[in-house]
């Protein structure tokens, strides 16, 4: 097998880290791997790929391409039968993405997260962190993610931005950024700048030679990803490059290539996969600590079984190498038992799940009791029983104590499992610690788990894609104009501190500030008894200052809130207003297809989906099986215009293909547990 990995980032210590991690494990697999560098210059990344193309190379690992061209890109890679994993890449075109294609990140928001809180913890509690950002973009998927976490924590006052200071001779990244900090740092007197954040160690590093000549000791430089001039950087005496937080790059070639070659044996692949940051403090290291070492200093540095095969290993020792450990949750699908088989596949099934005594599940939720929800309880609670788990569902109707009491009461009551959906970043790290401590298995939905910088072990946080949730949305608003205006909308959203709204506003950020949507108004719901009739009042108010043809769309980031829009515009007669939303539900799908309906589309994920995957990872758990740290679920556009009369939630896979469907993390022990349970 031939194998191309084309990087669209200079030759830096991580982009040749990335490259020998992808080279080692495919060279382990017997593969031949070439390497390309683009060096950001997205003409000759486009012509690389091109050329591989045309070459011929049976797989592809593509690196930092970017949403404006990466579909059209890579369309004729997947015409002509070519694997194809990417890293730190958006592939979208009009609503459509293309298919079979695994597309792996860096957990940004962790990343970001991470780094900021060593910025906020530099100063006392009340005061902002005055901050020099090293960032570009909108455009640049890593850098567009992280900012999701910088914006609410800089609204919520966490930090003040002094300047932001990015790239532009991508050849020499860091003497474009020293030269540039170095002249901004003269504005600035000594004891007015606290840190200075690099969203890229690259610029950091250029910071850093900035400060170091100007002697300015008194400020810190905080950043994300490694290598081992940072490393050397970090431990230079009197350094003021305290900490970064990274991913090993080695790593991530690695899970690139296992990852293509499981599509080149056939087997199913995520949609997304999410590799876990760490923080690396100055202060940790050795003398002797290098990219190579620190495992040393931090545990399970550039380590994972994740995707990982008893084949893979077969085919490395075929090839001179050494076994490494599976990955329990990876290994190759079982063909369909025969009836006389059956028994002894049963006996293939956990002892946990045949003991005799149920397994007890919790599923707690802290949203209004609205389609959605009611949805996603139905398909964690139907395939829990399908395993012969018995589960109970709570909600808690974004009321954060009765949220919060609600899971220690279930951490009291000794439940095997909990399934919560929807915590707030401020309290979740200290309500689940409990859970992890007694033994509890544990996976979330739409949570973030973080405090100073640790997340708890072993629990599996699972989102919607909100990124492209917000792209296939917003596309079809800006779909309304002509190229070159601005859409005119009202935004429907609450936040910041509400994980999935928080994710989509870095989309819609990016796209105000390009200049493709203009806010007219923000409006938020306060009573989350009623959202649909708090928002329908609030916008029904609103639009009386607004005469026809004065706003283009309103866009609901939750189609609760989207629901209460519609019947403000209707009781308005307001026609002339367009209306796109996320999620989608039974209701949804009724006032989508009213005659003369403004509602045009909302882009979701099937809700009973998104509980039904929680399930089976919870059930991996049970069984001792790896689950990864994050999962994104794809999302898909639902169009007014393509409902039937008869279309359902139930239905919805009879107008979008693949819609509420998925084998992930199905194991054949699974099948046998529920034919066990039938």
């Amino acid at each position: 097998m031939e194998i191309a990995v084309i990087r669209n980032l200079p030759s830096d210590d991580h982009t040749k880290q990335f490259l020998d991690g992808a080279r080692t494990e495919g060279e382990a697999f017997g593969f031949v791997v070439d390497t390309f560098i683009a060096d950001n210059d997205d003409a000759k990344f486009q012509e690389l790929v091109a050329q591989a193309i045309i070459k011929g190379y049976d797989g592809l690992i593509i690196s930092h391409g970017k949403q404006d061209y990466s579909y059209d890109m890579l369309a004729p890679a997947i015409e002509a039968g070519i694997q194809v994993v990417t890293f730190d890449t958006v592939i979208e075109k009009d609503g459509e993405t293309l298919p079979s294609i695994t597309t792996t990140f860096q957990d940004d928001f962790q990343l970001a997260e991470l780094s900021l809180n060593e910025i906020v913890a530099l100063k006392d509690e009340g005061e902002p962190a005055r901050i020099i950002k090293l960032w570009w973009g909108p455009g640049v998927p890593p850098l567009d993610r992280r900012e999701t976490i910088y914006a609410p924590m800089e609204e919520a006052g966490l930090l003040e931005t002094l300047e932001v200071i990015g790239p532009t001779n991508f050849q020499d990244v860091q003497g474009d950024i020293s030269a540039k900090v170095g002249a901004v740092l003269a504005k600035y007197p000594e004891g007015t700048i606290d840190a200075i954040w690099g969203s890229w160690d690259e610029m950091a590093k250029g910071a850093y030679t900035a400060l170091k000549d100007a002697g300015r000791t008194d400020i810190t430089l905080i950043s994300i990803d490694v290598s081992n001039q940072d490393i050397n950087l970090m431990r230079e005496e009197g350094s003021v490059w305290q900490s970064t937080a990274a991913v090993d790059p080695g790593l991530i070639g690695i899970m690139d290539m296992r990852l293509l070659a499981m599509q080149f044996a056939g087997e199913e692949t995520p949609d997304n996969y999410d590799l876990e940051a760490r923080l690396v403090r100055g202060s940790d290291l050795t003398p002797d600590t290098t990219m190579l070492t620190l495992d040393e200093i931090i545990p399970g540095w550039g380590e994972s079984t994740a995707f990982n095969t008893e084949w893979m290993n077969t085919l490395r020792v075929a090839n001179g190498g050494e076994a490494l450990e599976v990955d329990m949750g990876a290994a190759a699908p079982a063909e369909e038992p025969a009836a006389e088989e059956v028994e002894e596949v049963s006996a293939d099934i956990p002892a946990l799940f045949t003991d005799g005594e149920q397994l007890e599940i919790a599923v707690i939720r802290n949203l209004p009791s609205d389609d959605h929800t009611k949805q996603f309880l139905d398909g964690a609670r139907t395939e829990g029983e399908a395993f012969g788990f018995v589960v109970d569902t709570f909600i808690a109707d974004n009321d954060d104590a009765k949220f919060q009491e609600l899971v220690a009461q279930a951490i009291i009551k000794g439940y095997d499992g909990l399934i919560i959906s929807h915590g707030k970043q401020d309290y979740s790290y200290d309500m689940l610690a409990p859970a992890i401590e007694a033994g509890i298995q544990v996976v979330t939905f739409d949570t973030v788990i973080e405090k100073d910088g640790e997340t708890l072990p072993s629990i599996t946080t699972t989102f919607q894609d909100d990124f492209q949730l917000a792209e296939l949305s917003l596309n079809e608003i800006v779909a309304l104009k002509d190229e070159g205006e601005p859409a005119r909308i009202i935004k429907l959203w609450w936040g910041p501190g509400v994980p999935p709204l928080d994710r989509r506003e870095t989309i819609y950020a990016p796209m105000e500030e390009a200049g493709l949507l203009e806010t007219l108004e923000v409006i938020g719901p306060t009573n989350f008894q009623d959202v649909q009739g708090d928002i329908s009042a609030k916008v029904g108010a609103v639009l009386a200052k607004y005469p026809e043809g004065t706003i283009d769309a309103i866009w609901g980031s939750w189609d609760e809130m989207a629901k209460g829009a519609y019947t403000a515009l209707k009781d308005a007669g307001r026609t002339d207003i367009t209306l796109i939303s996320i999620d989608v539900s039974n209701q949804d799908i009724n006032l989508m297809r009213e005659e003369g309906s403004v509602w045009q589309s909302t882009a979701a994920v099937d809700p009973g989906l998104i509980g039904i995957m929680d399930m089976r990872l919870l059930a991996m758990q049970f069984a001792g099986e790896e689950t990864p740290d994050n999962y994104d679920l794809e999302a898909r556009l639902v169009r007014g215009s393509d409902l039937t009369p008869d279309t359902t939630m139930l239905t919805l896979n009879e107008i979008i293909p693949g819609w509420g469907e998925s084998d992930a993390f199905n194991q054949p022990w699974m099948d046998a547990l529920r034919a066990m349970n039938e």
